[in-house]
């Protein structure tokens, strides 16, 4: 596995260790309850995955530049690894509440996919060529997307750390 996959892998089992399932499907105020922010980064690994399914069987995706506005974002986010809070998610990855448990029956293996079909893509479109892209950052090559999920997947679980904290106050 990549080694940004694999630190996404070992965080979200550190972090979601103490759950239980009650306790990860508890609803906190206005946020997500911690089902709901797995359940988010469960559909942005298979998305990406299909995305890349789609690509790999269609052939190289034809060359697009980068907006500016795109160019900042990926630089604040994939570059410099900060992703700032409070920005809606794309439709495509809000969580609809599935329970924790479904959620994380399935997690690893949607990972594990994910790392699977960005080597795929690395093999056929190597490294320099964007392969999909991003709803709010633009196109992507592959290492760009393993960086993002590294960067989004720590982002989520910052946010996890929290909830234990807010429940006891």
């Amino acid at each position: 596995m990549h080694p940004h996959l694999l630190r996404c892998r070992e965080i979200l089992g550190a972090g979601l260790a103490g759950f239980s399932p009650s306790e990860a499907d508890a609803a906190f105020g206005d946020k997500w309850s911690v089902a709901r922010i797995v359940e988010h980064l469960d559909l942005t690994y298979t998305k990406n995955a299909a995305g890349l399914a789609r690509r790999l069987g269609k052939g190289p995706a034809a060359a697009r530049s980068r907006s500016l506005r795109q160019r900042i974002a990926q630089t604040i986010v994939v570059n410099l690894g900060y992703f700032p809070s409070g920005r809606e998610a794309p439709a495509a990855v809000v969580p609809e509440g599935r329970p924790f448990a479904d959620v994380m029956a399935t997690l690893d293996h949607h990972l594990v996919d994910l790392d699977a079909r960005l080597s795929e893509a690395e093999k056929v479109f190597g490294t320099r060529q964007s392969v999909l892209d991003h709803p709010v950052l633009g196109p992507m090559t592959v290492d760009q997307w393993r960086k993002f999920h590294w960067v989004h997947t720590r982002h989520h679980m910052r946010q996890i750390d929290t909830r234990p904290r807010e429940r006891r106050t």
